[in-house]
């Protein structure tokens, strides 16, 4: 009866530590498939996942396509001056840089 107790509480805990080794193994097969099979996934330390993606094919529409310049990645390209700091598909974001405006053109 001492090893069955035995096994009975460790039983738990096994349990446990299996399921923390599988979502690691989950969150890293879907983390290292993010972008469009045999599309560029990386630009400097930022990953691009799918349906934004780089290069022809790689995106899922128009506005969608990004471009890798000197490892800072920008909406279409480097000449839309809108570069991209963060892409979140689990939150709808993505954070974006542009100029703002600095005369008025209408003036009361």
């Amino acid at each position: 009866s001492g090893p069955d107790k035995e096994m009975a509480r460790a039983l738990p805990w096994l349990i446990f530590a299996a399921t923390l080794l599988l979502l690691a193994s989950i969150k890293s097969s879907t983390a290292s498939r993010m972008a469009k099979p045999g599309c560029q996934e990386t630009c400097g330390n930022l990953t691009i996942p799918y349906p934004f993606g780089i290069g022809q094919g790689c995106f899922y529409s128009e506005g969608f396509d990004v471009s890798c310049e000197n490892n800072r990645v920008f909406m279409h390209n480097s000449s839309s001056q809108m570069e991209i700091y963060n892409i979140s598909l689990a939150g709808g974001q993505t954070r974006v840089s542009t100029f703002i405006a600095s005369k008025c053109f209408y003036c009361a």
